[in-house]
């Protein structure tokens, strides 16, 4: 819960640091070229979004043509190249930067993981291996009996 108080905080700062970069940026290049930069930062989150929104569709039907629906999920790959549309589509130079180091290799990588661990630790449990459907078949009662030694001793 400590978490969220910073995150609350950090989206009601946001906005005014936005806006002092913003003002600070514009003094030194002006101001139609930083509102230019700005649209065209938003333009090409739209465009990521899209772009990760096709990719994402196209992996889902070839695994839905190979018989593998349930293994077409969001990568952590796909959430952060998402994520980085988001943030550059909120118009500001702090979350545009954010979401360029967002593109570095080494911070997707370690974010990945994070992702992947915050899954395990969300209701799997690590003694527990999951299968496909295609990964198992049911065997009658009465096999799994005979292969192992009677319980009872009469």
């Amino acid at each position: 819960m400590f978490w969220a108080k910073w995150l609350l905080l950090g989206l009601l700062v946001l906005p005014a640091a936005e806006i002092a970069v913003f003002i600070m940026v514009a003094t030194k290049i002006g101001f139609l070229t930083t509102l230019a930069v700005t649209l065209a930062m938003s333009a090409l989150g739209v465009a990521m979004i899209r772009s990760a929104g096709r990719a994402r569709l196209t992996r889902f039907r070839h695994a839905v043509a190979g018989g593998m629906a349930g293994r077409a999920e969001l990568a952590p790959e796909d959430f952060l190249t998402v994520g980085v549309g988001f943030l550059w589509v909120i118009p500001g130079f702090l979350t545009d930067a954010l979401g360029a180091l967002l593109l570095v290799p080494m911070v997707r990588r370690r974010l990945g993981s994070v992702f992947r661990s915050a899954g395990t630790r969300s209701g799997r449990r690590a003694d527990v291996l999951e299968l496909r459907p295609d990964e198992w078949h049911q065997v009658p009662d009465e096999r799994i009996g005979s292969d192992r030694p009677s319980d009872r001793s009469s």
